[in-house]
């Protein structure tokens, strides 16, 4: 996902949380904005790092789009120390808290999401290799018996 498309997720997440404090209400009726402004975190954190550690960077120095990533990963970072303001000023006391334990969840969520969805690619890829190498045994020990077919009847059919 680009910058700026994750960045207007997170935008969109943000506003949404900050409106439900705002308006009093609990965090579970956000808890999709949280996962997205979590997701969103995790997202642009993978994307700087991206940046910061491609090839180009390593031998031409510091470029501006890793410049630009590092100033949006604080612009994320204001919003959330706002958002611990909000949840202090505006929300029942321990909201922050839970806040934080919603984001660990999210995160651990597509964790888990991840680590199922490479699983299945794998197992897929296990059983299509597992095929093919039998069909490639299968042909191999055909070849050697026609061989063998041949060799014996000395190619009179």
């Amino acid at each position: 996902m680009p910058v700026l498309e994750t960045m207007a997720g997170i935008n969109a997440a943000y506003a949404i949380i900050k409106s439900t404090i705002e308006n009093g209400r609990e965090l579970s009726s956000c808890a999709q904005a949280i996962g997205k402004f979590a997701s969103g975190q995790t997202e642009l954190e993978k994307i700087h790092q991206a940046k910061s550690n491609s090839l180009w960077v390593k031998l031409a120095g510091t470029d501006a789009s890793d410049l630009e990533t590092f100033m949006h990963k604080e612009k994320v970072k204001r919003m959330e120390n706002n958002l611990r303001e909000y949840m202090q000023l505006y929300g029942r006391g321990g909201m922050w808290g839970d806040y934080q334990k919603y984001c660990a969840e999210a995160r651990k969520d597509r964790a888990r999401a991840v680590r199922e969805k490479q699983l299945a690619r794998k197992k897929i890829v296990d059983i299509f290799s597992g095929i093919f190498l039998s069909m490639l045994l299968v042909a191999f020990s055909a070849f050697i018996i026609f061989m063998g077919w041949l060799i014996y009847t000395e190619g009179s059919w």
